[in-house]
Protein backbone atom coordinates (compact mmCIF):
# COMPACT_ATOMS: atom_id res chain seq x y z
CA UNK A 1 0.00 0.00 0.00
CA UNK A 2 1.42 3.29 -0.82
CA UNK A 3 -0.07 4.82 2.00
CA UNK A 4 1.08 4.86 6.07
CA UNK A 5 -1.72 3.59 7.73
CA UNK A 6 -2.71 5.34 11.01
CA UNK A 7 -2.55 2.92 14.21
CA UNK A 8 -5.96 3.45 15.23
CA UNK A 9 -7.29 2.71 10.88
CA UNK A 10 -5.68 -0.77 11.60
CA UNK A 11 -7.46 -1.90 14.54
CA UNK A 12 -10.71 -2.17 12.09
CA UNK A 13 -10.63 -5.79 9.97
CA UNK A 14 -9.64 -5.24 6.20
CA UNK A 15 -12.52 -6.95 3.37
CA UNK A 16 -11.51 -9.93 1.88
CA UNK A 17 -13.14 -12.36 -1.02
CA UNK A 18 -15.92 -10.91 -2.89
CA UNK A 19 -16.72 -7.85 -0.50
CA UNK A 20 -13.46 -7.19 -1.95
CA UNK A 21 -13.65 -7.72 -5.51
CA UNK A 22 -17.17 -6.49 -5.94
CA UNK A 23 -15.20 -2.76 -4.64
CA UNK A 24 -12.81 -3.38 -7.02
CA UNK A 25 -15.44 -3.81 -10.46
CA UNK A 26 -17.14 -0.87 -8.71
CA UNK A 27 -14.26 1.21 -9.07
CA UNK A 28 -13.46 -0.24 -11.67
CA UNK A 29 -16.71 0.83 -13.60
CA UNK A 30 -17.30 4.41 -11.83
CA UNK A 31 -13.91 5.27 -10.31
CA UNK A 32 -13.31 6.29 -6.62
CA UNK A 33 -16.74 8.40 -5.76
CA UNK A 34 -15.78 9.21 -2.04
CA UNK A 35 -12.36 10.25 -1.44
CA UNK A 36 -9.69 8.72 1.00
CA UNK A 37 -8.88 10.74 4.30
CA UNK A 38 -5.38 11.43 5.12
CA UNK A 39 -3.34 13.77 7.38
CA UNK A 40 0.43 14.67 6.88
CA UNK A 41 0.63 11.54 4.63
CA UNK A 42 -0.71 8.97 6.84
CA UNK A 43 -4.04 7.38 5.55
CA UNK A 44 -6.59 7.73 8.26
CA UNK A 45 -9.77 6.07 6.69
CA UNK A 46 -10.01 4.11 3.39
CA UNK A 47 -7.44 1.39 3.26
CA UNK A 48 -10.12 -0.98 1.55
CA UNK A 49 -10.92 1.28 -1.29
CA UNK A 50 -7.03 2.12 -1.67
CA UNK A 51 -6.28 -1.33 -1.93
CA UNK A 52 -9.57 -1.98 -4.45
CA UNK A 53 -8.10 1.20 -6.88
CA UNK A 54 -4.21 -0.05 -6.54
CA UNK A 55 -5.88 -3.73 -8.10
CA UNK A 56 -8.24 -1.57 -10.70
CA UNK A 57 -5.55 0.74 -11.76
CA UNK A 58 -7.82 3.30 -10.83
CA UNK A 59 -6.16 7.35 -8.99
CA UNK A 60 -6.72 7.60 -5.31
CA UNK A 61 -8.43 10.68 -4.85
CA UNK A 62 -7.24 12.79 -1.24
CA UNK A 63 -9.13 14.81 1.56
CA UNK A 64 -6.80 16.35 3.73
CA UNK A 65 -7.99 16.14 7.44
CA UNK A 66 -7.00 19.21 9.30
CA UNK A 67 -7.71 18.53 13.17
CA UNK A 68 -5.10 17.44 16.11
CA UNK A 69 -4.24 14.16 16.85
CA UNK A 70 -7.12 13.05 18.96
CA UNK A 71 -9.46 14.60 16.72
CA UNK A 72 -7.91 12.49 14.06
CA UNK A 73 -7.96 9.86 16.01
CA UNK A 74 -12.67 9.91 16.70
CA UNK A 75 -12.83 11.31 13.07
CA UNK A 76 -11.56 7.24 12.08
CA UNK A 77 -13.77 5.82 15.06
CA UNK A 78 -16.59 7.85 13.79
CA UNK A 79 -16.19 6.40 10.14
CA UNK A 80 -15.76 3.10 10.97
CA UNK A 81 -17.98 2.64 13.69
CA UNK A 82 -21.50 4.36 11.84
CA UNK A 83 -20.28 2.39 8.46
CA UNK A 84 -19.65 -0.50 9.98
CA UNK A 85 -22.91 -0.96 12.45
CA UNK A 86 -21.03 -3.11 14.98
CA UNK A 87 -22.06 -4.32 17.79
CA UNK A 88 -21.51 -3.57 21.65
CA UNK A 89 -19.01 -6.35 21.80
CA UNK A 90 -17.43 -5.37 18.73
CA UNK A 91 -16.90 -1.86 19.56
CA UNK A 92 -15.71 -2.64 23.32
CA UNK A 93 -13.15 -4.91 21.81
CA UNK A 94 -11.94 -2.42 19.72
CA UNK A 95 -11.96 0.31 22.33
CA UNK A 96 -9.86 -2.18 24.25
CA UNK A 97 -6.97 -2.43 21.52
CA UNK A 98 -7.55 1.12 21.14
CA UNK A 99 -6.91 2.15 24.69
CA UNK A 100 -3.74 -0.46 24.61
CA UNK A 101 -2.08 0.73 21.58
CA UNK A 102 1.61 2.27 21.76
CA UNK A 103 2.79 5.63 21.84
CA UNK A 104 4.01 5.86 18.00
CA UNK A 105 4.49 2.80 15.96
CA UNK A 106 6.90 2.69 12.72
CA UNK A 107 5.11 2.82 9.38
CA UNK A 108 5.82 1.02 6.55
CA UNK A 109 8.12 4.11 5.40
CA UNK A 110 10.14 3.83 8.74
CA UNK A 111 8.53 7.39 9.43
CA UNK A 112 6.61 7.38 12.74
CA UNK A 113 2.52 7.51 13.24
CA UNK A 114 1.65 9.23 16.18
CA UNK A 115 -0.44 8.46 18.93
CA UNK A 116 -2.10 9.59 21.82
CA UNK A 117 -2.15 7.31 24.58
CA UNK A 118 -6.39 7.35 26.07
CA UNK A 119 -7.78 6.05 29.25
CA UNK A 120 -10.03 3.15 29.51
CA UNK A 121 -12.78 5.94 30.18
CA UNK A 122 -11.91 7.74 26.80
CA UNK A 123 -11.87 4.82 24.97
CA UNK A 124 -15.12 3.75 26.32
CA UNK A 125 -16.73 7.24 25.53
CA UNK A 126 -15.18 7.40 21.78
CA UNK A 127 -17.03 3.97 20.99
CA UNK A 128 -20.14 4.31 22.74
CA UNK A 129 -20.07 1.58 25.14
CA UNK A 130 -19.57 1.47 29.02
CA UNK A 131 -15.96 1.41 31.11
CA UNK A 132 -17.10 -2.01 32.19
CA UNK A 133 -17.44 -3.48 28.91
CA UNK A 134 -13.87 -2.11 27.98
CA UNK A 135 -12.16 -3.41 31.02
CA UNK A 136 -14.08 -6.95 30.16
CA UNK A 137 -12.27 -6.60 26.81
CA UNK A 138 -9.11 -6.24 28.39
CA UNK A 139 -9.57 -8.98 30.52
CA UNK A 140 -10.31 -11.35 26.88
CA UNK A 141 -7.13 -10.05 25.60
CA UNK A 142 -5.09 -10.63 28.46
CA UNK A 143 -6.20 -14.08 28.14
CA UNK A 144 -4.78 -14.64 24.87
CA UNK A 145 -1.15 -14.30 25.64
CA UNK A 146 -1.95 -16.84 28.95
CA UNK A 147 0.88 -19.83 29.60
CA UNK A 148 -1.61 -21.93 29.17
CA UNK A 149 -1.70 -23.07 25.88
CA UNK A 150 -5.48 -24.07 25.51
CA UNK A 151 -6.56 -21.16 27.91
CA UNK A 152 -4.98 -18.77 25.41
CA UNK A 153 -6.76 -20.39 22.53
CA UNK A 154 -9.84 -20.36 24.02
CA UNK A 155 -9.76 -16.73 24.61
CA UNK A 156 -8.07 -16.21 20.88
CA UNK A 157 -11.38 -17.70 19.48
CA UNK A 158 -13.49 -15.61 21.29
CA UNK A 159 -11.65 -12.82 20.24
CA UNK A 160 -11.67 -13.58 16.63
CA UNK A 161 -15.81 -14.52 16.88
CA UNK A 162 -16.26 -11.40 18.60
CA UNK A 163 -14.00 -9.54 16.06
CA UNK A 164 -16.45 -11.14 12.88
CA UNK A 165 -19.28 -10.37 14.46
CA UNK A 166 -19.78 -13.79 14.49
CA UNK A 167 -22.55 -14.26 17.83
CA UNK A 168 -24.52 -11.72 19.94
CA UNK A 169 -24.00 -8.86 21.72
CA UNK A 170 -23.31 -11.28 24.99
CA UNK A 171 -20.63 -12.41 22.91
CA UNK A 172 -17.87 -10.61 25.15
CA UNK A 173 -19.10 -11.79 28.49
CA UNK A 174 -19.56 -15.49 27.45
CA UNK A 175 -15.83 -15.93 25.68
CA UNK A 176 -14.50 -14.33 28.91
CA UNK A 177 -16.29 -16.49 31.35
CA UNK A 178 -15.41 -19.44 28.87
CA UNK A 179 -11.67 -18.55 29.09
CA UNK A 180 -11.61 -18.08 32.77
CA UNK A 181 -13.50 -21.45 33.86
CA UNK A 182 -10.54 -23.08 31.30
CA UNK A 183 -8.22 -21.09 33.10
CA UNK A 184 -9.59 -22.08 36.62
CA UNK A 185 -10.08 -25.37 35.69
CA UNK A 186 -6.41 -25.69 34.08
CA UNK A 187 -4.27 -23.46 37.54
CA UNK A 188 -3.63 -26.73 39.43
CA UNK A 189 -1.23 -27.11 42.51
CA UNK A 190 1.57 -27.97 40.35
CA UNK A 191 1.52 -24.81 38.83
CA UNK A 192 2.19 -22.67 41.70
CA UNK A 193 4.39 -25.77 43.58
CA UNK A 194 7.20 -23.19 43.70
CA UNK A 195 5.22 -20.70 45.67
CA UNK A 196 6.06 -21.00 49.48
CA UNK A 197 3.49 -21.02 52.42
CA UNK A 198 3.17 -17.92 54.32
CA UNK A 199 3.24 -18.23 58.53
CA UNK A 200 4.05 -15.26 59.69
CA UNK A 201 2.59 -15.44 63.54
CA UNK A 202 -1.02 -14.75 63.39
CA UNK A 203 -1.12 -15.23 59.28
CA UNK A 204 -0.77 -18.14 57.49
CA UNK A 205 -1.41 -18.09 53.57
CA UNK A 206 -1.49 -21.72 51.71
CA UNK A 207 -1.05 -22.22 48.02
CA UNK A 208 -2.85 -24.78 46.33
CA UNK A 209 -6.92 -26.24 46.56
CA UNK A 210 -8.58 -25.59 49.65
CA UNK A 211 -10.28 -29.15 49.88
CA UNK A 212 -6.58 -30.41 49.65
CA UNK A 213 -4.70 -27.85 52.06
CA UNK A 214 -7.50 -27.86 54.81
CA UNK A 215 -7.90 -31.66 54.76
CA UNK A 216 -6.01 -31.49 57.92
CA UNK A 217 -7.28 -28.94 60.30
CA UNK A 218 -8.60 -29.75 62.96
CA UNK A 219 -12.56 -30.19 63.17
CA UNK A 220 -14.17 -27.31 65.12
CA UNK A 221 -11.53 -24.99 64.87
CA UNK A 222 -12.55 -22.26 63.11
CA UNK A 223 -14.55 -19.14 64.18
CA UNK A 224 -15.61 -17.48 60.87
CA UNK A 225 -15.43 -18.29 57.29
CA UNK A 226 -15.67 -15.23 55.44
CA UNK A 227 -15.32 -16.09 51.44
CA UNK A 228 -16.19 -15.07 48.14
CA UNK A 229 -16.45 -18.30 45.71
CA UNK A 230 -16.68 -18.31 42.11
CA UNK A 231 -20.17 -17.38 40.65
CA UNK A 232 -20.27 -18.56 37.53
CA UNK A 233 -22.89 -21.73 36.66
CA UNK A 234 -19.89 -24.13 35.96
CA UNK A 235 -18.42 -23.32 39.77
CA UNK A 236 -21.70 -24.14 41.73
CA UNK A 237 -20.14 -28.07 43.02
CA UNK A 238 -17.98 -25.76 44.46
CA UNK A 239 -20.40 -24.68 47.20
CA UNK A 240 -21.19 -28.03 48.19
CA UNK A 241 -17.40 -28.27 48.70
CA UNK A 242 -17.60 -25.28 50.75
CA UNK A 243 -20.25 -26.40 52.60
CA UNK A 244 -18.90 -29.71 53.48
CA UNK A 245 -15.73 -27.29 54.58
CA UNK A 246 -18.01 -25.31 56.64
CA UNK A 247 -19.96 -28.08 58.46
CA UNK A 248 -16.73 -29.71 59.54
CA UNK A 249 -14.47 -26.59 60.62
CA UNK A 250 -16.45 -24.40 61.95
CA UNK A 251 -16.94 -24.11 65.89
CA UNK A 252 -20.88 -24.28 67.60
CA UNK A 253 -20.63 -20.37 67.33
CA UNK A 254 -19.35 -20.31 64.22
CA UNK A 255 -20.84 -18.88 60.98
CA UNK A 256 -20.41 -19.01 57.24
CA UNK A 257 -20.55 -16.01 55.27
CA UNK A 258 -20.40 -15.88 51.57
CA UNK A 259 -20.64 -13.43 48.91
CA UNK A 260 -22.82 -15.46 46.13
CA UNK A 261 -24.56 -14.08 42.91
CA UNK A 262 -28.18 -14.19 42.40
CA UNK A 263 -28.46 -15.73 38.71
CA UNK A 264 -27.92 -19.55 40.18
CA UNK A 265 -28.80 -18.81 44.04
CA UNK A 266 -31.53 -21.22 44.60
CA UNK A 267 -28.75 -23.84 43.63
CA UNK A 268 -26.30 -22.24 46.28
CA UNK A 269 -28.65 -22.52 48.68
CA UNK A 270 -29.82 -25.82 48.50
CA UNK A 271 -26.18 -26.91 47.80
CA UNK A 272 -25.59 -25.49 51.94
CA UNK A 273 -28.65 -27.06 52.95
CA UNK A 274 -28.03 -30.62 51.82
CA UNK A 275 -24.27 -30.31 53.84
CA UNK A 276 -26.10 -30.01 57.07
CA UNK A 277 -25.50 -26.29 57.39
CA UNK A 278 -28.37 -23.92 58.72
CA UNK A 279 -29.41 -21.25 57.18
CA UNK A 280 -28.94 -18.29 59.01
CA UNK A 281 -29.37 -14.73 57.12
CA UNK A 282 -29.04 -12.85 53.93
CA UNK A 283 -27.70 -9.78 54.22
CA UNK A 284 -27.45 -6.96 51.93
CA UNK A 285 -23.91 -5.69 50.77
CA UNK A 286 -25.43 -2.00 48.46
CA UNK A 287 -23.05 -1.66 45.36
CA UNK A 288 -23.78 2.30 44.63
CA UNK A 289 -22.35 3.17 42.09
CA UNK A 290 -20.59 0.15 40.41
CA UNK A 291 -23.60 -2.12 39.06
CA UNK A 292 -23.11 -5.09 37.13
CA UNK A 293 -24.75 -6.39 34.41
CA UNK A 294 -26.33 -9.38 34.19
CA UNK A 295 -26.84 -10.71 31.33
CA UNK A 296 -30.37 -12.88 30.88
CA UNK A 297 -31.96 -11.08 33.14
CA UNK A 298 -30.97 -7.55 31.75
CA UNK A 299 -30.52 -6.44 35.56
CA UNK A 300 -28.13 -4.01 36.84
CA UNK A 301 -27.47 -5.14 39.72
CA UNK A 302 -27.60 -2.44 43.14
CA UNK A 303 -26.76 -5.26 45.68
CA UNK A 304 -25.19 -8.47 46.33
CA UNK A 305 -26.33 -11.50 48.77
CA UNK A 306 -23.73 -12.18 51.39
CA UNK A 307 -25.33 -15.76 52.71
CA UNK A 308 -24.84 -16.80 56.57
CA UNK A 309 -24.86 -20.48 57.44
CA UNK A 310 -24.11 -21.95 60.63
CA UNK A 311 -23.64 -25.85 61.59
CA UNK A 312 -25.62 -25.09 64.87
CA UNK A 313 -28.67 -22.44 66.34
CA UNK A 314 -27.59 -19.03 65.04
CA UNK A 315 -24.84 -17.97 68.16
CA UNK A 316 -26.05 -14.31 68.52
CA UNK A 317 -28.32 -12.18 70.62
CA UNK A 318 -26.90 -9.01 69.46
CA UNK A 319 -29.07 -6.99 67.86
CA UNK A 320 -27.83 -5.43 64.84
CA UNK A 321 -29.00 -4.62 60.79
CA UNK A 322 -28.60 -6.20 57.56
CA UNK A 323 -27.22 -4.35 55.47
CA UNK A 324 -23.55 -3.13 54.15
CA UNK A 325 -22.28 -0.67 51.98
CA UNK A 326 -19.16 -1.70 50.40
CA UNK A 327 -17.25 1.26 49.30
CA UNK A 328 -15.80 0.85 45.75
CA UNK A 329 -12.88 -1.82 46.02
CA UNK A 330 -9.55 -1.45 44.05
CA UNK A 331 -9.52 -3.89 40.75
CA UNK A 332 -5.90 -2.97 39.64
CA UNK A 333 -4.78 -6.61 40.76
CA UNK A 334 -7.71 -8.61 40.56
CA UNK A 335 -11.24 -8.13 38.39
CA UNK A 336 -12.91 -9.80 41.44
CA UNK A 337 -11.54 -8.09 44.24
CA UNK A 338 -14.03 -6.63 47.38
CA UNK A 339 -13.79 -4.14 48.99
CA UNK A 340 -12.65 -5.11 52.81
CA UNK A 341 -14.84 -2.92 54.90
CA UNK A 342 -18.42 -4.96 55.44
CA UNK A 343 -16.39 -7.62 56.28
CA UNK A 344 -15.07 -6.14 58.77
CA UNK A 345 -18.63 -4.98 60.14
CA UNK A 346 -18.84 -8.74 60.42
CA UNK A 347 -15.96 -9.67 62.27
CA UNK A 348 -16.57 -6.84 64.69
CA UNK A 349 -19.93 -8.11 65.34
CA UNK A 350 -19.50 -11.88 65.28
CA UNK A 351 -16.07 -12.89 66.02
CA UNK A 352 -14.51 -13.12 69.17
CA UNK A 353 -10.84 -10.85 69.84
CA UNK A 354 -8.53 -14.06 69.46
CA UNK A 355 -10.71 -15.63 67.12
CA UNK A 356 -9.69 -17.71 63.47
CA UNK A 357 -10.68 -16.47 60.30
CA UNK A 358 -10.60 -18.62 57.28
CA UNK A 359 -11.04 -17.75 53.40
CA UNK A 360 -10.80 -20.65 51.22
CA UNK A 361 -10.86 -18.50 48.02
CA UNK A 362 -8.61 -16.03 48.98
CA UNK A 363 -8.16 -13.95 46.07
CA UNK A 364 -5.68 -11.15 46.42
CA UNK A 365 -6.29 -11.47 50.08
CA UNK A 366 -9.26 -8.45 50.98
CA UNK A 367 -10.44 -10.31 53.17
CA UNK A 368 -7.15 -11.44 55.14
CA UNK A 369 -6.50 -7.51 55.46
CA UNK A 370 -10.30 -7.13 57.32
CA UNK A 371 -9.10 -9.77 59.96
CA UNK A 372 -6.09 -8.28 60.22
CA UNK A 373 -6.82 -4.90 60.66
CA UNK A 374 -9.41 -6.40 63.76
CA UNK A 375 -6.78 -7.94 65.05
CA UNK A 376 -8.03 -11.02 64.57
CA UNK A 377 -5.84 -14.67 63.15
CA UNK A 378 -6.05 -15.54 59.57
CA UNK A 379 -5.64 -18.39 57.40
CA UNK A 380 -6.12 -17.83 53.48
CA UNK A 381 -5.92 -20.59 50.50
CA UNK A 382 -6.01 -19.54 47.15
CA UNK A 383 -5.06 -21.84 43.89
CA UNK A 384 -3.87 -19.14 41.38
CA UNK A 385 -0.38 -18.23 41.05
CA UNK A 386 -0.88 -14.70 40.31
CA UNK A 387 -3.37 -14.10 43.07
CA UNK A 388 -1.33 -15.80 45.49
CA UNK A 389 1.43 -13.69 44.73
CA UNK A 390 -0.36 -10.67 45.16
CA UNK A 391 -1.99 -11.55 48.20
CA UNK A 392 1.57 -12.73 50.13
CA UNK A 393 2.90 -9.01 48.97
CA UNK A 394 -1.25 -7.41 50.43
CA UNK A 395 -0.61 -8.98 53.71
CA UNK A 396 2.84 -10.14 54.68
CA UNK A 397 4.29 -6.99 55.81
CA UNK A 398 1.22 -5.90 57.98
CA UNK A 399 1.61 -6.23 61.71
CA UNK A 400 -0.08 -9.60 62.59
CA UNK A 401 1.56 -9.38 65.89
Amino acid sequence: MRYPVHPVAELFPLIEGDELDALVEDIRANGLLHPVLVRQGVLLDGRNRVRACETAGVPVIEVEFYGDERAAERRIISENVKRRHLSTSQRALLAAQFANLPQGRPSEKGQDCPFVPVTVHEAAEDFGVSDRSVKMANALLDLTDDTDELVASTAQAAVAAIAKGEKKAETLNKGLTEAKGVKRKHTTAAQIAGLPDIGAGRLRLLHGDFRERLASLPDESVDLIITDPPYPKEDLPMWSDLGALAKRLLGPRGILFAYSGQLWLPEVLNRLLDTGLHYGWTFCLDLPGSYSRVPGRNMLQAWKPILAFTPGPWPSSEWGDDKLLSPKPNKSEYEWAQNPEPMRHLIRRYAAPDALILDPFLGVGSFGFAAQQEGRRFIGVELDAKRFEAARKNLEGLAWE
